[in-house]
């Protein structure tokens, strides 16, 4: 067996470094990638595994009998753990080191977070708060009250629910009214919708605040805008700082307004705010997300939404599959579906469709197989004849496709128009 102890001393060493994960799953031939960024907070040496626990982002257990190869290097660790015949994983970690003079700046500020990944507090910064609700899923509302009860009810759906909550922000934000306030934000529909929210919260506090809004350039999204702050690394966090653009009290109002907006279920139409640099004009350049989870109406045929197409096409196949298996395959077919829902609510978006006319389009049976099962490979499932003609051809209206409560817009209808 490789010396477990040696892996343990080397990532003890790199205690509080960033730590660049990247995972390869093999699993009945098949190759799942995942890749994240994290602070290493413990390596722990247990009776059966090595425990990594991120300040932020998801934890990471190597488990100590399936590990048949390390390899150890000044600046990197890579694991492999064969599990069973044919399946096996390896992770790698790429070990940064971060400059002093990051931790200086961004530890002067106070931080606001919408992503699901980061390590401002790994990174110096003392005073953070962390927001997670997706509000492209459910329902929202301008009134607290009622928004709170809106977003228990999604609570009951998603299997760990992080929701945003007001009074918490509204604490945070007078606790911090005398230090730089940074709002870090990316360009996906959840990063924005809850900076909306975030803003709205703070109009309404009626405080003078020093607020700045930190954005990644595309450049550090690695051409691609689709998965938001997730894979910014953390050593580019302090560029981003040092090129914060200020918030006014106007620009809040402005970003108010459009949370209310998308509470009242009115698409924000694109406006420019004054002094905006055009590098930041993502952020405002939201309309056509919003048309996403709706059925598209044309000649007389409500054809499914894309999100729809995209989470349904991998049942296509003849043969049964779980949402674990269609993952696995490789990540592109939901890599859009996973950002705008989230894990737990595309399972539940599939269970919609299953439980529609009892199956009639979506067809489900229990997973065969050994093994533990969880939410991920409990479930297969197949399109059937009609759900294939669906999802080639759409349906004769909106009606007939689940619901998608979306801010507060209608669940259905009206569909948006075709081209």
């Amino acid at each position: 067996m490789p010396d477990i102890d040696s892996l343990v001393t080397h990532l003890a060493t790199w205690r509080g470094g960033q730590v660049w994960f990247t995972e390869r799953l093999k699993v009945r031939s098949e190759v799942c990638f995942a890749q994240q960024t994290f602070k290493l907070a413990r390596a722990d040496k247990g009776p059966t595994r090595v425990h990594l626990m991120a300040h932020w982002g998801h934890d990471l257990s190597l488990l100590n009998e399936a590990i048949t190869r390390v390899e150890l290097s000044e600046r990197s660790v890579t694991v492999t753990e064969q599990f069973a015949r044919g399946v096996s994983r390896t992770s790698s970690f790429r070990l940064l080191a971060l400059p002093d003079e990051s931790r200086t700046s961004i530890g002067t500020a106070a931080h606001v977070w919408f992503s699901n990944t980061g390590s401002i507090r790994g990174l110096g910064g003392t005073e953070a708060v962390w927001f997670l609700d997706n509000f492209a899923v459910g329902a929202s509302a301008i009134d607290s009250r009622q928004h709170a009860r809106l977003r228990r009810d999604v609570e009951r759906t998603e299997s760990e629910p992080i929701p945003a909550t007001r009074s918490e922000l509204v604490t945070a934000l007078r606790k911090w009214r005398a230090r730089p306030i940074v709002f870090w934000v990316g360009p996906t529909l959840r990063e924005q919708l809850a900076f909306w929210w975030a803003c709205d919260v703070a109009a309404s506090t009626k405080l003078k605040l020093n607020a700045w809004f930190a954005a990644p350039s595309r450049s550090k999204l690695g051409g691609s805008a689709r998965f938001g702050l997730q894979v910014v690394l953390d050593e580019h966090l302090a560029d981003m700082l040092g090129e914060a653009h200020r918030l006014t009290a106007r620009d809040i109002q402005f970003f108010s307004s459009k949370w209310r907006a998308f509470c009242r279920g009115r698409v924000p139409s694109f406006a420019r705010v004054a002094g905006w640099p055009a590098s930041k004009s993502w952020a405002l350049e939201l309309p056509g997300a919003f048309k996403e989870p709706f059925p598209r109406q044309g000649r007389g045929i409500a054809r499914l939404s894309t999100l729809d197409e995209e989470l349904l096409a991998p049942f296509e196949r003849k043969t049964w599959a779980t949402p674990l298996e269609v993952v696995c395959r490789g990540t592109e077919p939901w890599s859009h579906a996973l950002t705008f829902l989230g894990d737990a609510a595309l399972l539940g978006r599939l269970r919609d469709w299953a439980r529609l006319e009892r199956g009639r389009y979506l067809a489900s049976r229990p997973a065969s197989g050994p093994g533990l099962k969880r939410a991920w490979n409990e479930t297969e499932y197949r399109l059937t004849k009609d759900g294939r003609a669906a999802l080639a051809h759409g349906m004769h209206s909106a009606t007939m496709i689940p619901a998608f409560p979306f801010g507060g817009f209608p669940s259905h209808l009206p569909a948006v128009e075709s081209r």
